[in-house]
């Protein structure tokens, strides 16, 4: 499903994307105030590479840069956020002309250059950066927002106009329930039940998928009885 999204937002950039002649401003005011800049993403290159080339245009060339990649210290695709954040020895790998990944080790960034894999204690290692030193802007709650602070001591900031909707979402007490709820009868699936009250093996298996059972059964109950809850009554005509 995400492969067909990248590709139907490449064929047609200008109906999904909005060029603003700032970002690239903003991004050389960077650069030029010392401060370093990456760019850590799940997509692709081909995907990343084209909506950068339609949002920046001939900006680049007129800073006489080769490449948007030039902008950055570091570019890293693929990087299968949040798991990113908890490997720890795992390698980058810098990606051919062509887009396929270089069987060469990585034993240090260059500009320009483009990499994937990785984790994030090699990224500490490979670019320098303290941890306290880092601000990483992102528009998805948990692989940005919430998995980096858990796991390092980045700072996060939200991209308020991709994040206000699914903030709303999480905070209704629907969403809540539902949650609490999930989480109970995964938790319940995941682990097995320690000490059940039946000695036969038999008894004791079809006592466990019995209880997963019932509680999957509350599940479903609790959430069409919230839904019926939400439905005005109908009264009748006398």
């Amino acid at each position: 499903m995400t492969e067909l999204l990248h590709r139907t937002i490449v064929v047609d950039p200008a109906r999904y994307l909005d060029p603003n002649p700032n970002l690239v401003k903003y991004l050389t005011r960077i650069r030029e105030s010392g401060r370093s800049t990456f760019l850590l993403t799940n997509s692709p290159y081909y995907f990343v590479d084209a909506g950068m080339k339609y949002l920046m245009g001939d900006l680049i060339e007129n800073l006489g840069l080769p490449c948007w990649t030039h902008l950055f210290d570091i570019v890293i695709v693929e990087a299968d956020k949040p798991t990113f954040y908890h490997q720890r020895q795992q390698r980058f790998r810098k990606l051919n002309p062509d887009g396929s990944p270089s069987l060469e080790a990585v034993d240090e960034f260059v500009r320009g250059e483009v990499y994937t894999g990785g984790g994030l204690e090699e990224f500490h290692r490979l670019s320098g950066y303290r941890e306290s030193n880092v601000i990483y802007m992102g528009d998805q709650i948990y692989s940005d927002l919430v998995e980096p602070q858990k796991a390092t001591q980045w700072k996060t900031a939200a991209i308020i106009k991709e994040v206000a909707h699914e903030i709303k979402e999480m905070n209704c007490i629907e969403f809540k329930e539902d949650v609490a709820r999930l989480m109970f009868v995964e938790r319940i699936h995941r682990q097995p039940i320690e000490h059940p009250p039946i000695s036969c093996i038999v008894c004791r298996h079809l006592y466990v998928v019995v209880l997963r059972c019932v509680a999957l059964l509350l599940f479903c109950l609790q959430g069409w009885s919230r839904k019926r809850r939400s439905i005005p009554r109908m009264h009748s005509i006398r």
